[in-house]
């Protein structure tokens, strides 16, 4: 998944809302804080449910409590952090209401995947800039597939009628560039130390 280029949309703060914020700007200045940050708490909360759908629903939870805990908010530092921690307590909400994920809502395991991730951080930011390497390397027509499937979230179907193939040839060549992708980080990670 190309995580670097996770749009919400629509996004969850609509334009409009953003004209009545006009009115106070406390309130606008904190929505702004937001919207700049949206696309990273996605990013954070997609490592604790990888269901896109259902990650981009505890994203909108979170941003429902960070809305009525903003008066809380300490504007000297960072806004992330706080917004991570709410959206950990969201991620355990959502486990805890999916039956199949009710037995992972704790707070220790939270913590073991955060950490994981932390440990993680260097080569999961190698992969990251390999990934955009070898995105560029790709023809355009696989490339436009790719960001039709993965970015502009489109069906198979729709992307077959967009390229004049059948749904058949677009799981193929989806399977393809995946596997061609993953080969070619590989390679990039091996010339670079890091073992994947």
């Amino acid at each position: 998944m190309i995580l670097s280029k996770i749009r919400i949309s629509p996004p969850i703060i609509e334009q409009t809302v953003m004209e009545k914020l006009d009115q106070d700007p406390e309130d606008a200045d904190f929505v702004r804080l937001f919207m700049t940050h949206e696309s990273a708490l996605l990013r954070f909360v997609i490592g604790f449910v990888p269901c896109l759908a259902d990650a981009r629903d505890v994203v909108q939870e979170t941003a429902v409590t960070l809305w009525k805990k903003r008066g809380e908010f300490d504007v000297s530092k960072p806004f992330l952090p706080w917004a991570y921690g709410i959206a950990r307590w969201k991620v355990r909400e959502h486990w805890r209401k999916q039956k199949h994920l009710a037995n992972f809502a704790d707070e220790a395991l939270l913590d073991l995947i955060e950490a994981r991730r932390e440990q993680m951080g260097a080569e999961l930011s190698a992969r990251s800039e390999g990934l955009q390497a070898c995105l560029a390397k790709l023809p355009d027509a696989q490339r436009s597939v790719i960001f039709g499937y993965y970015i502009e979230e489109r069906s198979v179907e729709e992307l077959a009628g967009l390229q004049a193939k059948s749904t058949e040839a677009i799981y193929k060549l989806l399977q393809r560039v995946r596997r061609a992708l993953q080969d070619c980080i590989n390679a990039g990670l091996e010339g670079r130390g890091v073992v994947p």
